[in-house]
């Protein structure tokens, strides 16, 4: 099966989360179902016990992918990179890869050409056009994402850029 795992660095987010990891898995029909999510509790190693529990999550999961937050995890994914080039066979020098939501991604427009967008725009329309396809596949009895998702929304925009709520959003950044 293939499997991609998104990882937001949290240490000290004043909402009291820490680190979190999903893994999504393609379904046939092309859709992912969320087979795995974990949060590294706030602590005194929350980053480098985040970075050890990704190295033991691509172990077990192999995913094809490994997608990190560069906002707060540069110093984790090169890490990360570095324990891949030591073990070869874990694959992370390859499979780790850094994105910072705030960077411009090119996007296939319709009828042709591209045009950049933010990342973060980027991944949420993702997100949702799965939701609304119903091609995405999560657990009906997780709260914790329950209430994320629903309390996630825009709260202001601009001709380029659109600003997202960023309490409580650890999950969907993760799962993106």
């Amino acid at each position: 099966p293939s499997r991609t795992m998104g990882v937001d660095w949290d240490k000290y987010n004043k909402d009291g989360h820490g680190c979190n990891i999903v893994i999504l898995e393609a379904v046939d029909g092309g859709g992912y179902k969320l087979i795995y999510r974990e949060e590294i509790p706030q602590s005194e190693f929350t980053l480098t016990n985040a970075v050890n529990r990704v190295e033991q999550l691509n172990e077990i999961w192999e995913p094809r992918w490994i997608y990190c937050d560069r906002g707060y995890g540069e110093s984790q994914i090169e890490e990360l990179q570095v324990r891949g080039k030591k073990n070869r066979g874990s694959g992370l020098d390859k499979k780790v890869i850094g994105i910072a939501f705030n960077e411009a991604v090119e996007c296939p427009m319709p009828g042709g050409g591209v045009q950049k967008k933010i990342f973060k725009q980027v991944m949420v329309s993702v997100l949702r056009g799965w939701f609304e396809r119903k091609q995405i596949n999560i657990a009906k009895n997780d709260g914790i994402l329950y209430k994320q998702l629903t309390e996630y929304h825009v709260i202001g925009e601009s001709e380029r850029n659109i600003k997202f709520s960023s309490k409580n959003d650890h999950l969907i950044a993760a799962m993106g």
